[in-house]
């Protein structure tokens, strides 16, 4: 088998040699070479019919390990939810998280988008209650910001002129605990 290296160079190397390296490469090749039926490669028939369910675990492992790591941001840890914000603030003895969660609702109360319906309080008739989170950032000049974003997603499309007005939900909306968007 001719095995190209990463510092450009290429040499023969034993079929059994690479398979017992890396059997997956190996059946990913042989399947792409049509070479499954030949004598040799036949090892891989079943590791390159399970290829796809190793592409995804691959996938879905380095997407975790992207979920779990920390983000940083000009020097600043960057939280990925409101609990490791308050962790960050009391750990570097600071409010600029706090903070700026504090300013983005002050936004949202001076805007009057949402009326407290209460904690845990059904939502009117034909409203739909959606959940919402902040999302944190750090910009270039060390301002700590905080979004409060809506889980939209969670929504049905509609097609009338005040789903149009409504975010393109099916119905008006009611944000989970926080309240009612206008």
């Amino acid at each position: 088998m001719l095995v190209a290296w990463e510092d450009g160079s290429q040499t023969y190397e034993p079929l059994k040699t690479m398979a017992a390296d890396n059997p997956a490469i190996c059946a990913v090749y042989a399947e792409l070479a049509n070479l499954l039926d030949t004598k040799g490669w036949k090892q891989f028939r079943r590791l390159a019919k399970r290829s796809q369910v190793l592409t995804r675990q691959l996938n879905q492992a380095t997407l975790a390990s992207y979920r779990t790591a920390l983000l940083f941001k000009f020097g600043y840890q960057v939280p990925r939810h409101h609990k490791e914000a308050i962790t960050l603030d009391e750990r570097n003895s600071s409010t600029k998280y706090r903070d700026a969660e504090k300013l983005e609702m002050s936004q949202h109360a001076n805007h009057s988008r949402f009326k407290d319906l209460g904690k845990g309080s059904p939502g009117p008739e034909g409203y739909k209650k959606i959940r919402v989170h902040f999302v944190y950032d750090v910009k270039h000049n060390g301002r700590h910001k905080a979004r409060l974003v809506a889980g939209g997603h969670l929504t049905d499309i509609g097609t009338s002129a005040h789903n149009d007005q409504t975010m393109g939900c099916n119905g008006p909306l009611s944000v989970s605990t926080v309240g009612r968007v206008t």
